[in-house]
């Protein structure tokens, strides 16, 4: 009788277990495709990112150039 009620939890748990595996891997599938969501949007930025830093660069130039020397 022990033996069986043993062979019976342990069969219960390895569901139980088998089935919370599916579910992570199903979560970690969301997480990617959400991961992957996130770097697309941040790649759409890149290029207007590369143009603010040009103007940036451009400004800080255009005021270095516009001081006087201390000297």
């Amino acid at each position: 009788m022990d033996d069986l009620s043993f062979e019976r939890k342990r069969r219960l748990l390895s569901l139980q277990i088998g089935k919370s595996m599916h579910e992570v891997v199903n979560l970690m599938s969301v997480l990617n495709k959400n991961m992957e969501g996130i770097n697309g949007v941040g790649k759409e930025f890149e290029n207007v990112a590369s143009l603010w830093k040009g103007f940036q660069d451009s400004v800080l130039e255009k005021k270095d150039s516009d001081m006087p020397d201390a000297t």
